[in-house]
């Protein structure tokens, strides 16, 4: 990330970045003792501003200087992709929070979905570049990481600990809360609020749409590695027999699967 020179700015032209909530508050006498400082002696430490005057990192200094009728203060303007952006305001995080496994994990699912629309866009990017022949951005490369194991990595948490706390903001955001204000243990939240409640797994059981949109995908994807590492012909000739008796039979699980879906649609 490429900083440009400080610069001064108006308190009042800045507003938080729309995902920067997502970050937890600031303790109430971490908030007392950062207003008292900035009364005292104004924001020191600049803020860090995507160009558009949004706040990456920096909400409570800002809201400091609002409260103590600062005009302006020191600024450091960036110009980042929507992806970076996302990555500046977790960092921040996470430098200026002593910020537990479990809160870092709720954070975490609570960043997903942005992480997901921010990672498409960057991809989205990419596939322009590279149909206008932009050999820069085609020689970078959209990532490929999934969007859990990225952000994951980038919080220093597992990925298991990534969907619990997912499923728990999805069925009790306000439990989740507890978690990140470190009020509350994720695995004892999750326990209690996610006790009863179907895994993915036994939810597609449930679900015959689902079922049969796993078959396929199954399907897709075992015909479309085949075909991207050269045909069934060739990767066969490269096989032991007991590879190619692997193969064949998951294509035959794959196969009864969908026999099963025939006989349910002819029925129909």
């Amino acid at each position: 990330m490429k900083a440009e020179r400080i610069e001064h700015l108006r308190v009042a032209d800045l507003t938080p970045h729309p995902e920067a909530g997502i970050v937890p508050q600031m303790r109430s006498d971490e908030w007392a003792s950062l207003l008292a400082d900035v009364s005292r002696q104004k924001v020191q430490v600049p803020l860090l501003i995507q160009s558009g005057k949004l706040i990456l990192d920096g909400r409570h200094r800002h809201k400091a200087a609002v409260l103590t009728d600062a005009e302006t203060v020191p600024c450091i303007v960036v110009d980042l992709s929507e992806a970076d952006q996302l990555k500046a305001i977790i960092n921040a995080a996470v430098l200026r929070r002593q910020l537990s496994d479990d809160q870092r994990s709720v954070l975490a699912a609570r960043l997903l979905p942005a992480v997901s629309k921010a990672a498409v866009a960057e991809k989205m990017e990419h596939a322009r570049a590279a149909k206008a022949g932009n050999p820069s951005m085609v020689a970078n490369g959209a990532s490929k990481e999934r969007s859990r194991t990225a952000v994951a990595k980038q919080l220093n948490v597992s990925e298991k600990k990534v969907r619990i706390a997912a499923a728990l903001q999805k069925a009790a955001p306000e439990v989740a809360e507890r978690v990140l204000a470190g009020e509350t243990k994720l695995a004892a939240a999750a326990r209690e609020s996610l006790k009863g409640m179907k895994t993915p797994k036994e939810a597609a059981k449930a679900d015959p749409a689902r079922r049969f949109s796993e078959s396929l995908h199954k399907l897709y994807v075992l015909m479309n590695s085949t075909r991207n590492l050269g045909g069934i012909k060739k990767l066969a000739s490269k096989w032991e027999p007991k590879d190619r008796a692997g193969y064949a039979k998951e294509l035959r699980r794959i196969s009864a699967e969908l026999d099963k879906w025939i006989v349910i649609l002819e029925k129909e």
